[in-house]
């Protein structure tokens, strides 16, 4: 296996092999049959809104901290882009 020419003659016979034939379906079917299924009714979704609630909040915050500043231009889109003024004269 030092030499390149071994490792492309076992490609070879590998791609000349037929593949086995396998069939695993009842095995599967048989195993998902002996689990309990899982409902989502009985699922506990209150961490989930109290998560959804906290970034809400959050969300709620940065809109108002941030309000306050868009108001208080004159034009917000001429200050947005004034940046690309000094870029392009």
């Amino acid at each position: 296996m030092d030499r390149p020419d071994d490792f492309e003659e076992l490609l070879r016979r590998a791609r000349q092999e037929p593949a086995p034939r396998v069939d695993v379906t009842q095995r599967v079917l048989a195993r998902i049959a002996t689990h309990p299924r899982a409902s989502a009714a009985g699922l506990d979704v209150r961490p989930m809104l109290a998560c959804a609630a906290g970034a809400l909040l959050a969300a709620s915050v940065v809109a108002l901290l941030a309000s306050g500043s868009w108001l208080a231009l004159d034009d917000p889109f001429s200050e947005l882009l004034a940046g690309l003024a000094v870029l392009n004269p």
